[in-house]
């Protein structure tokens, strides 16, 4: 039992690395300044807040994150709304077609979104 679950915990250990890797590289890699971005390793050998900094100075990042954050927070508001008025409706509201909608409904939610896009990429093109 216990080679299984050290089995176990390395198969986990091992997807976790794969999936945090490509975030720790991006981290690693924002440390570097200059050519030492062409050099590969763990840890830069003189890291660099500089970066981070340039970005401030030399565009309106601030702004654009808070642009950002506003036009989320509107549109997560609007959706949450109207999601939860729907959710009322057809929870508790009788009416004819009810059935069919949730089944269609149900139905859609079973696909993944790439292949619901895929129809709205058709209506755009005509």
């Amino acid at each position: 039992m216990g080679l299984k679950r050290i089995a176990f915990a390395l198969v986990v250990l091992g997807i976790v690395v794969w999936a945090v890797f490509p975030f720790a590289w991006a981290i690693v890699t924002s440390l570097k300044a200059g050519s030492a971005l062409f050099t590969v390793e763990a840890w830069p050998s003189q890291p660099s807040l500089a970066n981070y900094g340039a970005i401030f100075k030399e565009q309106p990042f601030g702004r654009n994150i808070l642009n950002s954050l506003m036009a989320a927070s509107a549109v997560v508001a609007l959706s949450l709304g109207l999601a939860v008025l729907a959710a009322y409706a057809l929870g508790r509201v009788g009416f004819r077609g009810r059935g069919l909608l949730l089944f269609v409904v149900l139905g859609v939610s079973m696909f993944p979104q790439v292949a619901v896009l895929s129809g709205l990429f058709e209506l755009c093109l005509l």
